[in-house]
């Protein structure tokens, strides 16, 4: 993937464009321009960010935007190739082992299970019917009432509710119970809606560019924001 970026930089040194210039023309933050020309996906919000980018850089340097998009997509299977082409044969051995060791504790529970029974049999055997008879008889009968089964109250579970109002076009993922619900960009005046019954986890890619309502009440998106203006909130009931 880092040729990606080299063929950016270089076709940006040939043009002889600073980063500053290349910001004031394209709108792309300095930091996001760097991102791309060393191929640093993760330095994004999320991977749509990187591609919509890496599409905008290339068309402003002279380059085709498509072309350069049909070599990251190739890069990144040939980097999903490789994990496969590792040596299985280590992993073998160790399933191997433990299926030899597995099998050698079956025996030994089962040996246990087998001596344990014939002591148990010996020790009834010493015991004389007379004997029994007469412990069955001092014990007392005990009758048991039926009772009616215990009703326990469950409460019901409560939804928790989430408005994003957008001011601006704001890239926005919304993670449900732990479950992805949304992500796209929500544009400006437009509203999105959503219910939980444990959690929310907002990710926002311009905490400038929405507001945040859990439960009604306004959340402040700015606590822990990165120079980005990028934060991921996350919102529970206390």
């Amino acid at each position: 993937m880092n040729e990606i970026g080299k063929i950016l930089q270089q076709a940006r040194k040939k043009k002889r464009y600073s980063l500053e210039k290349i910001h004031k023309m394209t709108k792309i933050k300095e930091s996001y321009i760097v991102g791309l020309e060393n191929s640093d996906v993760d330095s994004f919000p999320a991977e749509l960010y990187y591609k919509n980018f890496l599409k905008a850089y290339s068309k402003y340097l002279g380059l085709n935007p498509d072309e350069i998009l049909k070599l990251y997509e190739q890069s990144k299977l040939v980097k999903e190739d490789d994990l496969f082409k590792q040596d299985n044969k280590p992993h073998e051995k160790v399933v191997n082992k433990m299926k030899y060791s597995n099998q050698s504790k079956l025996i030994m529970m089962v040996i246990f299970s087998v001596v344990m029974f014939i002591f148990l049999m010996i020790s009834n055997s010493i015991i004389t019917n007379d004997s029994i008879d007469e412990n069955l008889n001092k014990q007392p009968v005990v009758v048991v009432e039926p009772t009616e089964p215990v009703k326990v109250a469950v409460p019901e579970r409560t939804k928790q509710s989430l408005l994003i109002v957008a001011a601006k076009n704001t890239w926005i993922r919304i993670d449900s119970d732990n479950k992805k619900i949304y992500e796209e960009t929500l544009y400006a005046g437009k509203q999105y809606k959503a219910f939980a019954y444990d959690n929310f986890v907002v990710k926002i890619g311009n905490i400038e560019g929405v507001a945040l309502y859990f439960n009604d009440k306004k959340v402040d998106i700015s606590i822990g924001a990165s120079e980005n203006k990028v934060n991921t909130v996350t919102l529970k009931q206390s």
